[in-house]
């Protein structure tokens, strides 16, 4: 019997270590390690902007931004574009842990490669890409 789609996505889910690899070494839980990745250094965003990357709701993403700031990894200033708005940006901190973030998502990479043949790689890489667009509810995928 052919598992169920959801059951290999909740499986995928549990095999995947990253969490736990960067999480251990950072103290970070998932959503602040996508935090600290989604910008990039020197920029500065508005918290709603930075809610549509992490694909969070404003709320979450508040509570989010919140601990990574606690953390000093992010700083908030006055948007001089709208002075009502608040501007988020990495600290240098911040910047090195991107960094770190970087480093760790290239490792685990390249050790999943390295389980793949020739076009095996390429199939799973445009499977997700359709996988994934599916779930935001777009019609295909990269290509």
């Amino acid at each position: 019997m052919e598992k169920r789609l959801v059951d290999c996505i909740l499986e995928l889910k549990s095999q995947c270590r990253f969490e736990e690899e960067i999480g251990g070494e950072c103290e970070l839980t998932l959503p602040e390690v996508r935090c600290v990745g989604a910008l990039l250094p020197g920029e500065q965003v508005s918290a709603g902007d930075l809610a549509d990357r992490l694909s969070l709701s404003p709320s979450r993403a508040s509570r989010v931004i919140t601990g990574v700031r606690e953390k000093g990894l992010l700083s908030e200033g006055l948007d001089l574009e709208d002075r009502r708005a608040v501007s988020i940006s990495l600290t240098p901190s911040g910047e090195s842990m991107r960094k770190l973030i970087e480093k760790k998502k290239n490792e685990c990479e390249r050790r999943l490669l390295g389980k793949f043949r020739g076009e095996q790689e390429r199939a799973v890489r445009m499977g997700l890409d359709v996988l994934l667009a599916a779930m935001k509810g777009e019609t295909g995928g990269r290509n």
